[in-house]
């Protein structure tokens, strides 16, 4: 789909592409879409947003945090709990236009009062090839 497609790529959040998607700020092969629920290939499409091309970040960042309990996976809370960005300095994780590599995502997530191993990366790749179910990357679940 086309939101999670731009966030693979690295421009933004999927809800922050959703919504350009939706004002009709979006290209896909030369053609505005304003469905973010379109079906597009990474390595086949070609993307614009503003106008501007987009492409994958030119380097792959990968960063580890160990998440404590009280956080919450995700970059805002609409309940306004800590997230685990707040963990991480600004300059690692603010997006920037200048810095697209700057823009990191979970890979995966544990719930508020769990703890452990969290990956952050701009690896759309990786992501998903630790993710997608068709992958089986086993999941462990360590006790202490």
């Amino acid at each position: 789909m086309l939101d999670r497609a731009l966030s693979k790529l690295g421009v933004c959040s999927r809800f922050e592409a959703r919504r350009a998607v939706h004002e009709g700020r979006v290209r896909v092969n030369g053609k505005v879409i304003t469905q973010h629920t379109h079906w597009v290939t990474l390595a086949r499409d070609q993307f614009e947003l503003d106008e501007q091309p987009v492409r994958a970040a030119e380097r792959s960042r990968y960063l580890m945090l160990h998440k404590p309990p009280g956080y919450v996976t995700t970059r805002k809370d609409n309940l306004r709990r800590l997230t685990v960005f707040d963990l991480l300095p600004a300059e690692i994780t603010a997006p920037s236009s200048s810095k697209k590599s700057a823009w990191l995502f979970p890979v995966g997530r544990l719930d508020y009062d769990s703890e452990g191993l969290l990956l952050f990366t701009n690896d759309g790749v990786l992501s998903d090839a630790l993710t997608a179910p068709e992958s089986h990357v086993e999941k462990i679940i360590a006790c202490y």
